[in-house]
């Protein structure tokens, strides 16, 4: 979008026969939009003069739809507050003026309430200039009640909010709240401070092909609260704390990598007490989380988490807890963690997974709230997931091994107590006989515990009877 309105554009100039002159000017127009260049209209993009008067004075001119900040120039400002119906394109540098006084709370560099249609994109930078700055707490982007915001700009980076200040003191260097319809791609962000991206009770929005790049001052990448939002194809590096926090509600999240947090989890679903809902998690990573890679909560709730990985998570590659319930899992994979899957007070469920290299596989962590899974094809050790035992010779080359034989004097039954780590109290074994010998034997399944299972015969086999089982 950035690269067609800047050509557009230079089309028109070209065509009213300014061949000569390569700057915008409050005559050139297109399908209804006036596009003027802020250096024509008094701004100087020296990045010594404040231009807050000139930038502001065009945003509002109802007359003029479009706002051109040229590049190779530094515009300084104070704070900029946005009417509805206005596109600014920043190719050159808006940043934040150290040398004026701001409010020891809250200050916003772009603003807007109960607004829509508004457009901030370009090639250019937006810059908080925290390393200057002595006073103030900002976000550098915030909308509250307003629909349909778009912002796509190169980088964003250097907001200003110490982490000295307490926690309840937060922002969001890009911060829109109770919006409608907002699409934010193609940034990357780096500096945040506190909260880098954050839709609080916002709907239908898309967030897509975002770098987040932390520093010391930073927490979340990406934290969304809401219904119906997207996030895709973003990536959140160094945040201090969950790289990108969900709590919406009908969404999705798809190709995001979070690496190395350096507080909390790598995906955190279920957030200060805000359940996430009906959501699907699609080809996401975490890697080198402080805590759990993926991490369910508060009642969360009908989720779908397909094709992911967590690798060296401190804790947890996945777990689930806290009222969480029907958490479904598949083609899932952890590595290298304290626990690749840890459940505690919830309900899950988990096929074809991984999670054989990690210090303790699966986990379910006791208390007063009680955990509910079921397993398909869950790998929890090098053993195998189905094999074949020959009831008549134990010891034949092609039977599984460990498994230990015993009669039982009271009834006569054979059981077999068939040793394999993949196995838990809540696995599905399913028997299948491979023979008719083996089913005029009878076999059962008695038991089901941690490590082991035992199967038990009705009746004495004839050779050959061979049974083979599949753990699900």
């Amino acid at each position: 979008m950035k690269k067609s309105i800047f050509t557009l554009l230079i089309s028109i100039v070209v065509l009213l026969g300014c061949e000569n002159d390569t700057s915008f000017n409050n005559d050139t127009k297109a399908h209804d939009y006036e596009y003027v260049n802020a250096l024509s209209k008094g701004a100087k993009g020296n990045g010594i003069n404040d231009d807050t008067e000139a930038i502001q004075k065009l945003l509002d001119d109802k007359s003029i739809k479009t706002i051109y900040l040229q590049e190779n120039h530094t515009f300084l400002v104070k704070s900029l507050i946005v009417p509805s119906n206005k596109t600014l394109i920043i190719d050159g540098t808006l940043k934040v003026n150290e040398k004026n006084t701001y409010s020891s709370s809250f200050n916003n560099l772009i603003y807007g309430n109960n607004v829509e249609n508004i457009i901030i994109s370009g090639n250019g930078i937006i810059d908080g200039n925290k390393d200057l700055l002595q006073q103030g707490y900002f976000s550098l982007i915030k909308f509250e009640n307003s629909n349909n915001i778009e912002v796509s700009i190169k980088r964003i980076q250097n907001n200003r909010l110490p982490n000295a200040k307490p926690s309840n003191i937060t922002l969001g260097c890009l911060y829109f709240v109770k919006c409608e319809n907002v699409k934010i791609n193609d940034i990357q962000l780096s500096n945040w401070s506190r909260e880098g991206i954050w839709l609080k009770n916002t709907n239908n929005s898309i967030i897509s092909n975002i770098q987040c790049l932390g520093d010391k001052d930073s927490w979340s990448g990406i934290q969304v609260s809401g219904e119906n939002n997207t996030i895709n194809s973003s990536i959140v590096e160094n945040a201090g704390a969950s790289g990108i926090s969900f709590d919406s509600k009908y969404s999705l999240i798809s190709n995001c990598i979070v690496k190395n947090n350096r507080f909390y989890h790598g995906f955190n679903f279920g957030h200060k007490g805000i359940p996430t809902e009906n959501t699907q998690i699609i080809n996401c990573v975490s890697r080198n989380s402080a805590e759990n890679g993926f991490t369910f909560g508060f009642s969360s709730k009908d989720n779908y988490i397909i094709n992911s990985h967590s690798d060296n998570a401190s804790k947890a590659g996945f777990l689930v807890s806290n009222g969480a319930t029907n958490i479904t899992f598949n083609n899932i994979s952890a590595k290298k963690s304290g626990f690749g899957l840890a459940i505690y007070g919830a309900t899950i469920k988990v096929s074809n997974a991984d999670f054989i290299e990690n210090t303790v596989p699966f986990k379910i962590f006791t208390g007063t709230l009680g955990s509910q899974y079921e397993f398909d094809n869950v790998k929890l050790s090098s053993d195998l997931m189905n094999s074949s035992i020959n009831l008549i010779d134990l010891n034949h080359a092609n039977s599984y091994k460990p498994v230990e034989k015993y009669v039982d004097n009271l009834t006569g039954f054979q059981y077999y107590k068939v040793f394999n780590k993949n196995v838990r109290p809540l696995s599905h074994i399913r028997l299948e006989p491979a023979h008719g010998n083996t089913t005029l034997a009878g076999p059962f399944l008695k038991e089901v515990n941690s490590n082991y299972f035992v199967i038990g015969l009705v009746n004495k086999p004839e050779n050959p009877a061979w049974l083979r089982f599949y753990i699900q």
